[in-house]
């Protein structure tokens, strides 16, 4: 999957991946003290058909973070922390900017982590299901 952006440029698939190499714990700890405006960024423009996606980004990351699910490759949580952080700010997080839209990250991590995406649903389901009974 390649995403376009200005002047017919594209972005790597790979941009995720390697923008996640660039994180460590400290990093993600820091992106979950902004989960307010992280959410409140997907209620706006582009990022609002994700809002869904991005909230379960921002859970997936958390529920890690506390050692709650450890089903997910440190891998795919250091991809969701990276497009979180990007949604956040870019500029923050890159030394040379690409300027692509939060839209087009968001879209291009939910296809790269989508399977560990419906297997932490799944698992987030049955943990509701365990204290319902």
């Amino acid at each position: 999957m390649m995403i376009r952006r200005e002047r017919d440029k594209t972005v790597e698939p790979d941009m995720l991946t390697k923008g996640a190499q660039t994180l460590n714990e400290k990093a993600v700890g820091k992106l979950l003290a902004h989960e307010t405006t992280i959410r409140s960024k997907s209620y706006r423009g582009a990022l609002k058909r994700f809002t869904k996606d991005i909230n379960l980004f921002v859970a997936m990351l958390k529920d890690y973070w506390y050692g709650r699910y450890r089903g997910a490759p440190l891998r795919t949580i250091l991809i969701i922390a990276f497009a979180l952080f990007y949604v956040l700010d870019p500029f923050d997080l890159l030394m040379d900017p690409i300027f692509v839209d939060d839209a087009a990250v968001v879209a291009l991590c939910i296809w790269q982590t989508r399977d560990e995406l419906r297997k932490y649903e799944q698992w987030r389901a049955s943990q509701s299901d365990d204290t319902d009974g």
